[in-house]
Order: structure tokens, then sequence, then C-alpha cells
């Protein structure tokens, strides 16, 4: 294997996120012509009105289970909310969710933003990954909650396509607190754990893969609620929205994203339509012959609206305009969540002129891709470059019981200019002690929770690597602090609005000053900061109240700008092992019970 020595850029790579300078409009000129276009193919077809998994799936309770913790101490990190989200892969970047859970009970179609963006019973998350050459890159599927597993399945086929009455791979993790989530068509012989184990969340279960009732790949994942004797007894939505107010299921909700974004675009001399047909991988070919007649262009783009338009410009090695397209129609009548489509091109100079050429996508004025594209008299079979330099990044602070996840800065577009899938080595250093190592096709990768203590220094290393070349790693490197404190969720935001953020600072030792600092609160409000020893989950005014039993209240006032900073100095003599817990409370007339509530905030004293 080649190592190539090129500088990393380590600083973050603008993505394809359809916000830039706007490009003059096409003009159609002389000098080309559309050869043909493909189908307009949804990323992920719906699987129609019996859904991805079985309407009857009712599994039996399997013998020995308990609820019990752990004696090992792997409870540590446990959690009432999800905490990761589930696929190795960054959402609108190299992964996409396709498809929400449909709240309503008839044939039409509700999300939980009170959008389309599901099918009729759907009763989960699809998320999708590019293709099948990413699959068998090798996607990985992590725990996003801390339990014991209460079901496996592996061994089926992977690569469905079609629907069929066919047994799909899965694992089923229970909560211990009557709910449970299932990750649904994993891929063939990639579970990695056992029915009764406990795992932590971030700890890998599987891959992504497309078995069972499917149609590509992508992890159909669902949260539950269980009998006591540990029976699946409905499914429900874990993300709060306009149509389905009230807390959510995680501790930090990602924003919905509706961005028109290209996810992955290609250039061949083969027709994409006598090859085997997407999700299956279209062709690519890292140069492209003066002799050759067509040359095709694939794409895949996410948020199309109804009737969105598009044109390709051709652009010569000089940088001169060759020849512009028509308009393009990518909408189909109505919004489009993903797509995969295809062109194909004969543009005259491309028959006489060497070089490299630049082919621009643009969609509604915006120019989403700009793609170099190699034209030579002969083509050499050998040709290849190694992929374009990453960069890499914490998603969020190390905190010890929380998982880490390291995520790969790269333009998943143009991360390599020969079209070759791209896979990702992360190498994973606990106090300089290799604790995972791991080649991947996604752009994150997953330390779980609780793998280091306060104090432990860990870094991530990752390498970019197609067939032939790794690019030398790029890394990052922190320490894990001493940090007292948990976020546990169940902020109750007003619809269309952030709820308030409430976070605490502070060692918790003896003598040591802190602060809670409350953020997003309704300006000039009188709110309410209740506090107590354990933390609870009682209903209240449409959200959750953390702190139960109340050991007190205090009343707070936000400035003009919605924020409250209270300092505190931690008084001596208070027993190692004990619990705070607060949670902000203030009075807003648009939320539906006149009330938004903060997350909730634990401190354990040292």
């Amino acid at each position: 294997m080649r190592v190539a020595t090129a500088a990393l850029c380590l600083a973050t790579v603008a993505c394809h996120v359809l916000a830039w300078p706007r490009a003059a409009s096409g003009q159609v000129l002389p000098g080309g012509a559309l050869v043909s276009q493909g189908p307009l193919r949804p990323l992920l077809l719906p699987p129609g009105p019996d859904g991805c998994t079985p309407p009857d799936l009712d599994f039996p309770p399997p013998p020995g289970l308990s609820d019990d913790a752990p004696a090992d101490g792997s409870s540590c990190g446990d959690t009432q909310l999800l905490v990761l989200q589930p696929v190795g892969a960054t959402h609108n970047l190299d992964t996409l969710n396709v498809m929400f859970f449909d709240l309503d009970g008839t044939s039409g179609l509700r999300s939980y933003s009170c959008d389309a963006i599901t099918y009729d019973g759907h009763t989960g998350h699809d998320v999708a990954i590019r293709s099948f050459a990413y699959q068998d890159a090798g996607v990985p599927v992590f725990a996003a909650r801390s339990g014991s597993v209460l079901y496996t399945h592996d061994g089926e086929a992977d690569k469905n396509t079609t629907l069929c009455a066919c047994e799909a791979n899965y694992v089923v993790i229970d909560h211990g607190d009557d709910t449970a989530a299932l990750y649904w068509h994993l891929r063939k012989d990639s579970v990695a754990v056992a029915m009764g184990q406990h795992v932590v969340a971030g700890q890998q279960l599987g891959e992504v893969g497309s078995s069972g009732w499917c149609t590509g790949p992508h992890l159909h994942f669902a949260t539950t609620k269980l009998t006591a004797e540990k029976h699946i007894t409905g499914w429900h939505e874990s993300l709060v929205g306009a149509c389905r107010p009230g807390t959510s299921g995680w501790i930090e909700q990602e924003p919905l994203f509706l961005d028109t974004t290209v996810l992955d675009f290609g250039a061949s001399s083969t027709d994409p339509g006598t090859v085997e047909a997407f999700p299956y991988p279209p062709p690519v070919n890292a140069q492209i012959a003066l002799t050759d007649d067509v040359l095709y262009l694939w794409t895949i783009v996410a948020n199309i609206p109804a009737h969105d338009q598009a044109f390709f410009r051709f652009k010569r090695p000089n940088g001169t305009t060759a020849w512009t397209s028509a308009t393009l129609d990518l909408g189909s009548g109505s919004f489009l969540r993903g797509l995969y489509t295809w062109f194909g091109f004969d543009v005259d100079d491309m028959h006489s002129i060497a070089g490299t050429w630049h082919v621009e996508l643009v969609i509604d004025s915006v120019v989403a891709v700009d793609a170099p594209v190699d034209v030579v008299a002969t083509v050499d079979p050998s040709f290849n470059r190694p992929p374009e330099p990453i960069g890499v990044t914490f998603e969020d602070a190390p905190k010890p019981q929380r998982p880490l996840v390291c995520r790969v800065l790269t333009d998943p577009v143009l991360d390599d200019l020969d079209w070759d899938i791209v896979r990702y080595h992360y190498v994973w250093k606990l106090n300089g002690s290799v604790v995972r190592d791991v080649i991947t096709g996604g752009t994150r990768d997953v330390l779980p929770a609780c793998t280091g203590a306060a104090g432990d220094d860990v870094e991530c290393a990752v390498s970019a690597m197609d067939e032939e070349y790794e690019l030398l790693p790029a890394g990052i490197r922190a320490f894990f602090p001493h940090d007292p404190w948990l976020d546990i969720g169940y902020a109750l935001p007003a619809p269309g609005g952030p709820p308030p953020k409430l976070l605490a600072s502070g060692t918790l030792d003896p003598g040591a000053p802190g602060q809670l600092a409350m953020s997003q609160m309704p300006p000039f409000t009188v709110a309410w900061l209740p506090f107590g020893l354990v933390t609870g989950t009682v209903p209240l005014k449409g959200g959750i109240l953390v702190p139960f039993p109340i050991v007190g209240i205090l009343p707070v006032v936000a400035d003009g700008g919605g924020s409250v900073v209270l300092p505190f100095v931690w008084p001596a003599g208070v027993p190692a092992g004990v619990k705070v817990v607060f949670q902000a409370w203030a009075p807003e007339p648009a939320a539906p019970a006149g009330f938004v509530a903060s997350n909730g905030v634990e401190g354990t004293v040292p």
C-alpha cells in the first residue's frame, strides 16, 4: 500500500449546502447535446403499506433477562434519554434521515414537524447511506443508549432492493425502564453483541445493511414500549416538533435540515442504465477519453422542492465556457427528501481538447457542484489519485460518561477526484494504548461511554484511503476533564422555538466556585429553578420535572436576552457521591400548557 505524503488540511471543509454566492442563469450555447437522462429515483423507495418492519412484530421474551444493573460497573453513563445518533456517518453529508415516524393514524402522512417526510404507517426513522458501495465498506451502527441486549438475529441476505416477506438482521436493546430501541436491516454477519449482554451508549452493535423488507441500505431505528414480560407493545416517536409536542426522547435533538444539498456525484463513460440499478454503485471513471461518445454524470441530491430546476455548465481547461445545457427539471411535482439520477452529454470540445475540464451543476441559480473531469487522448487503466486531505474533530467536548464522537472533516462530493469510494481508518488511543482500530465507510466513529476516566488522554487519528493509497493520518487529542455535571435532557420547548438551556460548571470541591447559566429563556420573565437530590421523571405541564422530590425552588429573572447566571461557592462537608439536580421552568403563553423548561443537569460530589 502506497502512502500519500500530501499535506493534510485540518480546517473545516465547506460542504455542498446550497448557500453559496449565486451564479448567473444558464444561457444555452451551441456545441453540445443532452443525450439521455435517468429516472428520478428516491434515495430509499417507500416500501408500501406494510412498512419496512413486519406489522406483527412481537418477539417472545427471552429467558433469564433481568432489569438489574450489572455488578461490573457497566451501567456507567446510563440515562433515560437517547444520547447518540446511531449511524457512523454524518447527517446531511454522507447519510440522510429520509423518512420519519408517521403520526397520522389514517391514510394521510404527518411527521413530527407536520410535513410529509414519511410514508403511511411508518414506525421509526430510516437513516440511509449513499449506496451499496458504502455498505460494502462498512458503516457502523452504535447503541444510542445503554441497556441490555433483548434480541438479536443475523445471517440473512443484506442487499435486498425489492420487497420480500423475509427476515431482517437486527438488534433490540432493553433500556431497563419499560422502553427499548430497535436497530433493523443490519448487514449480514455484522451483529457484534449477544442476547443478555449489557452495552453502553456508543458501543458498536452492527453495520448498516439492506436485509429484510427493504429497498436499499439504511438503518430503521425505532423506539418502543415493553411490558413487564418484555413484549413489545407499540412504537412511538422520539422527536418533538409542531405535530408532536412535549419533551424530546434525545438529550440533544438534531434540527430538521431542509436545505437542498448534493450528497454525491460522479463521472463515467459508461451508461448507468447498463449496469445494476441504484442503490448498486453507479459507474465511475478517473479519466474520460477524447474518443468517448458520451460523458455520463450522476448525482445524489437531498431536499428537492417540487419542480426544482437545474442545468450543467461545461468549462474548458482554460476556464472558458464550452457549453451550457438547457434547464433540467429535478422535481417530480412534489418535494423529494433524497433522489438519485443521471444525465448523458455529448459536448463537442470534449472530443478535441484534452486537460482538466470543470463541470458545474447549478441548481436554482446556485453552483452546487464544481467537479473536475480529466479528458485525455488515451486512458491509463492504472491511473489513480489518492483521496483528498481531511481534517478531524470531536463533535463535543470529551466527558467520561458520554460517548465520544470523532468526525472527519471532508467534502463528501469531492473527497476523491477519481470518484473512488473513500474509507476511513480510525485508530483510538487512551493514554497511548490503542483501544479501537477500525476501517469504515462513514465519516463518524465513536468511543463508547465510560471507556476513559477523568484525566485520561484520548486521541483519535484517521487516515483516508482508497484501494491503493492511505493518507498520513490526521488526528485530534484531548483529556477527559474532571466534570461532575451531566446533561440529563428533558427540555420542553415552545412550538417553533428552541428550549431553554441550562449549563452547570464547577468542580463541586469544598469552597470551589461554580455557576448555573440559563439561556434561551423568555426575556424579562420571572422563572423558577427547582432543585433536588434525586433525578426523577414526573409529568408536569406537558413536560417532565426532573428534580423530584423537590428540595427547594429558586426564583430567577431573565434579562432582555433571556439569560440568567447564578454564581455559587460549593460548601464544605458534603459527602462524596451526593447528587444535586437542577432544572429551569418559565411561563410561556405560546407553549401548549403555558410553560417551557430547560434540560436538567445532575452534579455528583467527587
